[in-house]
């Protein structure tokens, strides 16, 4: 993982951390985004996860207050605006 945010995800294609195990999902929209030659769209979902989570090695939970002040690629930035947690960066 990197030293930036990156938001939990469902499959390992662009990530290693291990997808996380969601027992429903309800899809908020779609968005494009570039990565030098990489041309990628990423769904956003609302989900439950299926079990609890706890802070560990993959994962760590983060106040939404303070999402503004934690590094993330710009794509998180496109996602959470998206998800209404916070406007534009």
């Amino acid at each position: 993982m990197t030293s930036m945010l990156h938001l939990p995800h469902g499959d390992s294609s662009l990530l290693d951390a291990p997808p996380l195990d969601v027992a429903r999902t309800q899809l908020i929209g779609t968005f494009r985004h570039t990565v030098t030659n990489r041309r990628i769209t990423f769904a956003l979902f609302e989900a439950t996860l299926a079990d609890s989570l706890r802070d560990g090695d993959d994962y760590e939970w983060i106040d939404v207050t303070k999402l503004r002040t934690v590094a993330h690629p710009s794509y998180v930035a496109k996602a959470l605006k998206m998800s209404g947690r916070f406007g534009a960066t």
